[in-house]
């Protein structure tokens, strides 16, 4: 890293978590010199697996936060979308970094500790989340626009099946839809079984 503030990030951030589940996140994020190519795409899988994904992009919202703030920027509102709420939080001091990894990690881990048969999908559709929803409607099984980015990204999730089928009739009409790499539908009703685990946390 280029900057000791997100090094040193990272490094708390390690220390955190080798305490809490045994492993570290510049572990599984960052590759070593001379690796295979088998070596790379099991590691990429290892980073798509939520209770590394979570605490990893949580761990870099915090990185660059305190590296603006060592240049002099300080915001006055902090704001954050899903996961990105955790990160606002602890750049608002309202959670210590730990506690912050803490919260996330134990969210990942109860997302993913779900049983469902089918664990869903996502995907993203370049269009707006009213037109997206018109079409939903034509699907059958269950999917839905989960997060409402902007006027031109709205993320669909729900069923396989009703994600593939979507993904398909976006195309047909000529509207970019892709899938996105998660192991769970997340933002849907596929993971509201582990509301109340976390609650318990």
């Amino acid at each position: 890293a280029k900057y000791d503030v997100v090094m040193d990030t990272f490094k708390e951030a390690d220390r955190i978590m080798e305490k809490m589940i045994g492993v570290k996140i510049t572990d599984t994020l960052w590759s070593k010199p001379g690796e295979t190519k088998e070596e790379l795409l099991k590691r990429e899988e290892a980073i798509k697996q939520t209770q590394m994904t979570q605490p990893s992009v949580m761990t870099a919202d915090m990185a660059m936060f305190r590296l603006l703030t060592s240049f002099g920027i300080k915001p006055d509102m902090v704001i954050g979308h899903s996961l990105g709420e955790y990160a606002a939080a602890t750049a608002a001091g309202i959670f210590t970094l730990e506690n912050g990894l803490r919260a996330v990690t134990s969210r990942a881990k109860e997302m993913s500790n779900i049983k469902v048969k089918d664990p869903g999908k996502m995907a993203s559709v370049a269009w707006p989340s009213d037109k997206v929803e018109e079409q939903l409607k034509k699907i059958k099984g269950y999917v839905v626009a989960a997060n409402k980015n902007c006027p031109i990204q709205t993320v669909i999730a729900g069923e396989k099946g009703a994600v593939d089928e979507a993904i398909k009739l976006f195309k047909t009409i000529g509207v970019d839809a892709q899938e996105i790499a998660v192991s769970h539908a997340f933002h849907s009703e596929i993971i509201r079984p582990a509301i109340e685990p976390y609650r318990e946390f």
